[in-house]
């Protein structure tokens, strides 16, 4: 197995399930509502932040996997528009997977 292939196998199962752990995003985040994705405790990150970190940096992966420049920025990897809707965490959250 190619390294591009095992990596992309490893995103996968960590996304959709399989891996060793037994925990998914998918499965994670599926109850997961939008009130609880942005719900601040303390000065922690909220769920909707972390997932969209992880989102941000896959798809800045993604990119670099495809021999196109990374692009990506530590500084902009916690900045995302506001969630209005049950829509809008459900668009991205199933981008998560």
């Amino acid at each position: 197995m190619t390294l591009i292939k095992h990596l992309a196998a490893h995103i996968q199962t960590v996304h959709v399930g399989g891996n060793w752990t037994s925990v998914n995003l998918k499965d994670t985040l599926e109850d997961i509502t939008l009130k609880e994705a942005t719900q601040k405790v303390f000065n922690f990150n909220t769920i909707a932040i972390l997932v969209f970190h992880i989102n941000y940096f896959v798809d800045a992966i993604l990119e670099v996997l495809q021999e196109r420049p990374l692009e990506a920025s530590d500084k902009l990897s916690f900045d995302h528009l506001p969630l209005n809707s049950e829509k809008d965490w459900l668009a991205m959250k199933t981008n998560s997977y």
